[in-house]
């Protein structure tokens, strides 16, 4: 009996050895989370906004229905990338292949749809003279968004993310398709071929690139809380 007793004595207080540093978690609630990452980056690409002076280029075409469709395909794919990235970001949760399809190739579509319809006229002069001319829009975009991904990261990232390249993917994308939005309504040009390489193209590539680097940020966290 007293070996019997010593050696529970001993399991109790290996247990309780082992569990004194445990502290509760507290669940948590992907609606929160969305609103939280999202609201982040939208912040963050607001302020960038203020500071930078932005203004509204050519304030009629928001009476164009063509111009209105395309600003709010650019709001609803970063409203569903921010979910995406939200659910991918809680382990056990996830997002299906077509919405990460979806998100992933609207820039796409985008660029194809103002090529094949072309709302607004266009002129093709040669892709070296099309990118050179709007390389400001693409630099633009890309310097807005950085910010904002970056921010998206430092929210996320306490959630131990156990895919950080397509949280970095997404994350990105969110803030890429916010800052587009700025960009295409300070923009004074709706030459199509400039939207398309200038405006839309560019998004996938800068994504690709940010969550490439993502995995370094995100997995600074992995052992601190």
């Amino acid at each position: 009996m007293n070996e019997h007793a010593s050696r529970t004595s001993s399991n109790r207080d290996l247990i309780e050895a082992l569990i004194q540093d445990l502290k509760p978690v507290a669940p948590v609630r992907l609606v929160r989370e969305i609103l939280r990452a999202a609201l982040i980056q939208l912040s963050v690409v607001a302020l960038e906004m203020l500071l930078t002076g932005w203004h509204l280029a050519g304030s009629e075409r928001l009476n164009d229905p063509a111009f209105l469709g395309l600003l709010l395909a650019l709001l609803l794919g970063a409203a569903t990338s921010a979910v995406t990235m939200s659910r991918l970001s809680i382990p056990g949760r996830g997002a299906s292949s077509a919405t990460r399809t979806g998100v992933l190739v609207l820039p796409l579509l985008l660029a194809g749809f103002v090529v094949a319809v072309s709302p607004w006229g266009g002129s093709w002069s040669g892709l070296t003279a099309v990118l050179v001319e709007g390389f400001g829009c693409t630099r633009s975009t890309i310097l807005m968004a950085a910010p904002a991904w970056l921010a998206g990261l430092a929210s996320l990232r306490r959630l131990r993310p156990l895919d950080p390249l397509r949280v970095g993917l997404f994350c990105a994308t969110t803030a890429l398709l916010l800052a587009a939005v700025a960009v295409q309504m300070s923009c004074p040009s709706c030459d199509s071929w400039h939207l398309a390489l200038s405006h839309y193209v560019p998004l996938l590539v800068a994504a690709w690139v940010a969550a490439m680097v993502s995995p370094l940020f995100l997995k600074t966290a992995d052992v601190r809380g």
